[in-house]
């Protein structure tokens, strides 16, 4: 299960170590800004993870066949999911959010596009690229909306689990009887 959790917490943006946005308290963000920042975040992942894992996948590996139409088939959602993701970008910039919030959208979107590429490149090791094309291959049929619903529910629940990382985001807890997607 290990191996298989360090890629999903790739993909999930986990692991956004992203230096602006660095706080040792986080606090938790409403989970339709989290469904938005993953929705956001995805084509990037893809992208990143897709030229990180290159040189060791086969050619037939998903990644290698099919990365750059996922991506673009996401990046067709990011637009409309950034209200929700610059919401959840401003939250977990904590007190430098105000900062982002003022910068011009494109802007923002390019630096978050650049630092997630960067930082996600850095974490996959070349040993996780098969199982993360695996993995991004039984999503690819997935609408990005369930993609993101899904991710954001196993976000939830390794976060109300105890052992999310710190630099973690965190989803806030629902209330009983509801769920992520309405």
């Amino acid at each position: 299960m290990k191996t298989f959790a360090a890629p999903i917490a790739a993909l999930a943006a986990l692991a956004l170590p992203l230096p602006a946005l660095a706080q040792a308290a986080r606090p938790c963000m409403a989970a339709d800004d989290a469904k938005g920042l993953l929705t956001f975040a995805m084509p990037d992942l893809i992208d990143s993870v897709s030229t990180s894992c290159k040189a060791t996948l086969a050619p037939t590996a998903f990644l290698t066949r099919s990365g750059k139409d996922m991506s673009a088939r996401y990046r067709t959602e990011a637009d409309t999911a950034w209200p929700s993701a610059k919401r959840a970008i401003v939250k977990l910039a904590g007190k430098d959010g105000e900062v982002l919030n003022a910068l011009p959208d494109e802007a923002t979107k390019a630096l978050i596009g650049a630092t997630i590429s960067a930082e996600l490149g850095k974490s996959v090791k070349p040993s996780s690229c098969g199982i993360v094309s695996d993995v991004l291959e039984q999503l690819a049929p997935l609408p990005p909306a369930n993609t993101a619903n899904l991710i954001g529910i196993i976000l939830e629940a390794v976060g109300s689990s105890g052992k999310a990382s710190r630099g973690n985001f965190a989803i806030c807890p629902r209330s009983s009887g509801t769920t992520a997607s309405k």
